[in-house]
């Protein structure tokens, strides 16, 4: 079996989280739209994907996941905060690609209200 390469990933205002069929979280370093995975991605193992959106930021576009030639979308949750990525029936993706792209763009949230109070002596 060899390992898999995450060719890219366009991601904006989030992080990436990648766990295998036991749970544990895949390392990986991001720059440069550059995804460089630290631990073995096996093909034919399984594994998830999760991408949450920065505090203050919401998905409002499809989050998704190129594996070789398809592209998949991800499952984004109800407060488009997070999305999440696993094959049929909610269980982990088996790795049978060469390449995987992740394209993710979370932006400010339209609802959310800051406020800042000025105190003056």
């Amino acid at each position: 079996m060899a390992n898999v390469k995450i060719n890219s990933a366009y991601m904006g205002n989030c992080t990436l989280q990648i766990k295998d069929s036991s749970g544990n979280d895949v390392a990986y370093t991001y720059s440069d739209d550059r995804l460089s995975i630290t631990s073995d991605m096996v093909k034919g193992q399984s594994y998830a994907f999760r991408v949450t959106a920065n505090t203050g930021c919401v998905f409002n576009s499809a989050v998704s996941i190129r594996l070789s030639y398809n592209v998949y979308q991800f499952t984004i949750s109800d407060d488009r905060k997070s999305a999440t990525y696993y094959g049929a029936n909610m269980e982990q993706v088996p790795m049978n690609y060469a390449t995987i792209t992740i394209t993710a763009q979370a932006e400010a949230d339209p609802n959310e209200v800051n406020v800042t109070e000025f105190l003056d002596h």
